[in-house]
């Protein structure tokens, strides 16, 4: 394919409860066109630990349980529980350029060689205060689509944006 829709929108909720450890609650839905996959859900309740945080430098890991629901069009559905390990980094190289990764890998509780990966890294370029060109990639990964789905898809992006 040539062309392709997807799209992502999530949320977390973070709660520092002691030095450089917090809980978390993350919700994500997401569907991809390449991968066939109409609708994926991911809760996730876990730990996450601060290695590194300083004023121009941060690094986290994370660990929890999570649910994960994938439905895909025409196939077969997919869900399992899992254990979600990751880390975030954040990095302002200088007043003006900011870089972010986030990878999280999500393996089934009962087959651990069932599991997705997500990797997004952004790289962004502020031009003043509100305007910013971002370059970002993103991966994503399941180790077992439905017969005949694609297991891997890439994707670059390059957005002018302003922020309100």
């Amino acid at each position: 394919k040539t062309d392709t829709r997807k799209g992502r929108i999530g949320t977390r909720f973070n709660g520092i409860f002691y030095d450089d450890f917090s809980w978390f609650f993350s919700q994500k839905l997401s569907f991809d066109t390449f991968q066939d996959l109409d609708l994926r859900a991911e809760e996730a309740l876990g730990l996450s630990y601060s290695i590194i945080e300083k004023t121009k430098l941060s690094f986290t890991l994370n660990f929890g349980v999570a649910r994960v629901d994938s439905f895909y069009d025409p196939g077969e559905d997919q869900g399992f529980f899992g254990i979600p390990l990751g880390f975030d980094a954040n990095w302002d190289i200088t007043e003006q350029l900011h870089f972010s990764h986030n990878t999280t890998w999500v393996s089934s509780s009962s087959e651990l060689a069932n599991y997705i990966v997500s990797a997004h890294s952004k790289l962004e370029l502020s031009l003043d205060k509100n305007w910013a060109v971002n370059t970002k990639h993103e991966m994503a990964t399941t180790s077992q689509p439905p017969i005949g789905k694609k297991k891997t898809d890439h994707s670059l992006s390059i957005k002018l944006s302003y922020k309100f």
